[in-house]
């Protein structure tokens, strides 16, 4: 309202009633809607500062982590490592703004604060893509570690202290919503999960890394001027910054001083020891979760950021639901659904067919969200009062990081299999069941009863499901005994879902039956292995015809135990793609020289002559230490040409070799269903095609149960001016199934028209149908939603 405007109210006023309070109300109004609309900018300004932040930190994360997998190939490990390593840029971040924040001098903080933004401007645009990868000796996760260091420490850590900063600062600006900041949140965790959605549906399909790291640039600057915009802003007079005498450092709705001294949780007037425990447990908790879920889904699937993605949005959103000044944390519907939820995800974890493994991802991926909202329901509503919101966010931060850092590192190391997952769901569903308060002395020793009786419930439960499979796995054609295995204890688990003691624990032993004796196990495991890039089990078959190696959740190859030993089998039998490619291929016997990506058990060694020079590229030492036990699998051993294994990434060690070194180059490198992006690119074909002799065949085993990876293969060949033929040997005969054989899909590409003559004068062989139009892959752009197989 302009001074005209108020002085004609006041002239208006005086005439009609001539009271001097009327203008003292008119000017009191007035000097109000002036503070509402100043108070809005403020938020508006402040917001968009934050939505940006977000927007660009969240943004970073997959676009440096797309352009790390040339280095270390595509495994659900390179994710959650570099989550790791931002989770402890985050905590640095908090660290450091916690730092600023306890200056005495305000401004002296927000200047500091300034210099550091443009310091970093300084450092960018960000390099996108590792040129070089890890030695064989070098533990790949520290090396991870320490790249995104060097490459975007600064960044991330400056652009984390944003978010405590701006709603320190916008508390100490004497609005009336300055008492709880925290509304706040919502724009950071918007433009979090802005980022999140657009990068796998734009930025990433429309987007080269280069031009990615240019916007992000771009950005950084917008940014910049935003914070000195709020700098600017908060220089006017500031309200202090600290709690009540009375008050306790909780905001409404958190339990009350009395309450919190009758549980000895803290002194009123400070932030107790166990509250700060507690925080950084709810915050650990859905941390480790999102991770395991990302490991279940990509493992899969793909590495690639679209999946990467997916859980860590949701994981935003469970902070944005509960932060919402409309949450209510006491609903009951989330409880009653858990049940419902859990119960088929742990009897399908020990009894589900492969094949049903996509249909189970709704009921992870829910349980995860419910478990993650619940934990984040109970950090808002123990939310400090501003004065000790860094400490919050430190809290929460290093909660995150300790459950990251469990999932990627110290899980690895510690588990064989992938154990850690299972216990965040058990300790996600206790959370969610119980209500957040301590007993008092007489409700102790009842619950302590409980407890006991949970024990002894779960004893039951383990024992049935456990004597169960053993009886299935005696008598396998009795249905009723598997659905007796597995129905009987799912019963008891939901009987005692009201009481979060004995439906936890026995799940607990539900889970740890299934892992030590499965109803529909494949046979007597001989060897488990974890490691960086996932879990190696050596599986003797039940009818003990075959050994053969798991890797996640897909036979990475086998071996007869009876009969002729060396002979290939599963998706290398002779009679499959495979042996056409060996058989039909114009080089000599005897004087080929070939290169395949991926070890598996060494199969394919089996089609080499005496003279033949075969080199496997295998990035997982894991797998060289396993397919070289003759005792175990004996093709590597047996091998008449000379053999050898060359331990690191297939692309980038195929171009280290002169050109023109290979007749024949195959292409088998799975991490379970995951295909590794970065294999399959415009740039790694033209790597390919320069160390083909003339005459050279290039394989490609496309085999995936989500992806159809045919068109792409279709594309990549007309780019580089290469024929390219498929076979789809779907169609196995009952006689072959005995015979191990599985079905496959294999591309051959070569130079020139006629170059695939022979495979195309046989039964199959076909050049890849051009119904579906997708884009090509580089190493800067690539699109997983065209392939999917909906």
């Amino acid at each position: 309202m302009t001074a005209a405007a108020q002085r004609r109210l006041r002239l208006h006023y005086r005439t009609a009633s001539g009271a001097r309070m009327a203008v003292c109300s008119i000017d009191l109004a007035a000097q109000r809607l002036q503070s509402a609309a100043g108070e809005r900018s403020a938020v508006a300004l402040y917001s968009a500062a934050l939505f940006t932040a977000a927007l660009l930190l969240f943004s970073l994360q997959p676009m440096v982590g797309k352009s790390l997998l040339p280095a270390l190939g595509a495994t659900p490990a390179i994710w959650n490592t570099c989550m790791v390593f931002f989770q402890a840029a985050l905590l640095a971040g908090y660290a450091l703004a916690h730092a600023l924040g306890a200056l005495p001098h305000p401004r002296l903080a927000t200047l500091l604060h300034l210099a550091a933004v443009a310091g970093v401007l300084l450092l960018l645009p960000i390099p996108m893509g590792a040129d070089v990868a890890p030695s064989a000796d070098v533990n790949p996760a520290l090396w991870l570690l320490l790249r995104l260091l060097v490459t975007v420490g600064a960044p991330f850590v400056i652009i984390a202290t944003i978010a405590p900063l701006l709603q320190r600062q916008f508390a100490t600006g004497g609005f009336r919503s300055s008492g709880d900041p925290y509304f706040l949140y919502r724009a950071s965790n918007a433009g979090s999960l802005a980022a999140l959605l657009a990068y796998p549906v734009l930025i990433e399909p429309l987007l080269p890394l280069a031009e990615q790291s240019r916007w992000w640039t771009l950005g950084f600057a917008t940014l910049a001027a935003l914070l000195a915009a709020c700098a600017l802003r908060s220089g006017a007079e500031s309200a202090p910054l600290r709690p009540g005498a009375s008050d306790d450092g909780s905001m409404p709705g958190a339990p009350t001083s009395a309450q919190r001294r009758a549980a000895n949780l803290d002194a009123p007037g400070a932030i107790g020891a166990r509250r700060m425990t507690a925080w950084v447990a709810w915050a650990a908790l859905p941390s480790s979760l999102m991770l395991g879920v990302t490991s279940h889904v990509t493992t899969d699937l793909a590495a690639a950021p679209l999946l990467w993605v997916a859980p860590l949005a949701l994981y935003l959103l469970t902070f944005i639901l509960a932060f919402s000044p409309r949450a209510q944390p006491d609903a009951a519907w989330p409880r009653r659904a858990l049940p419902f939820i859990l119960l088929p995800m742990v009897a399908f974890h020990y009894c589900c067919p492969p094949g049903l493994t996509l249909w189970m991802l709704p009921l992870h991926i829910a349980a995860f969200f419910l478990m993650a909202l619940a934990c984040h329901q109970r950090l808002a509503a123990d939310r400090p009062h501003p004065a000790r919101l860094t400490t919050f966010y430190l809290c929460m931060s290093l909660g995150g990081v300790i459950g990251g850092a469990f999932n990627a590192l110290v899980a690895p190391l510690v588990f064989s299999g992938v154990t850690e997952y299972p216990l965040a769901l058990i300790l996600g569903a206790f959370v969610m069941l119980s209500r957040p308060s301590t007993p008092p002395g007489a409700q102790r020793h009842a619950a302590l009863r409980e407890w006991l009786v949970a024990a002894g419930l779960a004893l039951l439960v383990g024992g049935i499901s456990a004597g169960g499979a053993a009886l299935v796995r005696a008598q396998p054609g009795a249905p009723w005994l598997l659905g007796a295995a597995v129905a009987l204890p799912m019963l008891l688990c939901f009987a005692g879902s009201a009481r979060p003691a004995i439906f936890c624990l026995c799940i607990a032993a539900l889970l740890a039956a299934g892992a030590w004796l499965p109803v529909l196990d494949r046979g007597r495991v001989l060897h488990t292995e974890r490691n960086f890039f996932g879990v190696k089990r050596v599986i003797v078959e039940r009818s003990g015809q075959y050994r053969f190696l798991m890797h996640g959740g897909t036979n990475h190859g086998a071996q007869a135990l009876t009969g002729v030993r060396a002979e290939p089998i599963t998706y290398y039998h002779s009679t499959g793609p495979i042996g056409d490619v060996f058989a039909q291929h114009p080089a000599p016997p005897g004087r080929r020289r070939i290169a395949v990506i991926g070890l598996g058990v060494g199969s394919l060694a089996a089609y080499a002559r005496p003279g033949d020079d075969i080199t496997f590229f295998e990035i997982d030492p894991a797998i060289e230490r396993i397919a070289a036990r003759r005792e175990w699998f004996s093709f590597l051993a047996e091998c008449r040409g000379a053999a050898r294994v060359v331990i690191g990434d297939g692309r980038l060690r195929i171009a280290a070799a002169p050109r023109g070194s290979f007749d024949l180059i195959v292409l088998d490198a799975f991490s379970s269903d995951a295909i590794p992006a970065h294999l399959v690119t415009r740039e790694a074909i033209a790597i390919y095609r320069g160390r083909l002799a003339p005459g050279g065949w290039l394989a490609m085993h496309i085999s995936n149960h989500f992806l159809d990876l045919a068109p792409l293969a279709r594309v990549l060949a007309a780019d580089a001016e290469m024929e390219c033929l498929l076979r789809d040997d779907a169609a196995v005969s009952a006689e072959l199934l005995c015979a191990g054989k599985t079905a496959s899909r294999w591309v051959v590409m070569a130079p020139g028209r006629q170059a695939l003559a022979p495979l195309r004068a046989l039964e199959g062989w076909l050049p890849p149908s051009d119904e579906l139009a997708v884009p090509i892959w580089t190493d800067q752009s690539s699109n997983l939603l065209s392939l999917l197989r909906w």
